[in-house]
């Protein structure tokens, strides 16, 4: 487990669910450099530039990843309470928030410290 923290509270991280998402961002990347787009870049026509950015964003989150940086780690995989209500306002200020609403139960990141 890698202990990682957000919002000034400590939550853990199992290295296999990091492992996992560096396959996944490998593959993402090697799909671009051979031409079949992935994220921001696949679902519109883009520039080289474009793509060129994806790939080096990638790349960067893979060794941040390899380097458990925590920040990045934070960002992936935990979710707050705070992050939801960040999310809620945002999706309000945007006129969207309806677009959003269900019934599901949102599952939180619990601190182990």
């Amino acid at each position: 487990m890698i202990k990682v923290t957000k919002y000034n509270k400590v939550y853990a991280v199992s290295e296999q669910e990091i492992e996992k998402q560096i396959y996944i961002f490998l593959n993402e990347l090697k799909m671009n450099e051979m031409g079949e787009y992935t994220g921001l870049v696949a679902g519109e026509a883009v520039t080289q530039e474009d793509i060129d950015k994806e790939i080096s964003k990638l790349k960067d989150r893979i060794e941040k990843l390899k380097a458990h940086d925590n920040d990045l780690i934070a960002s992936l995989f935990v979710w707050t309470k705070e992050d939801a209500e960040r999310v809620r306002k945002e999706q309000e200020r945007l006129g969207i928030a309806d677009l959003f609403e269900d019934d599901e139960e949102e599952i939180f990141s619990v601190p182990v410290e």
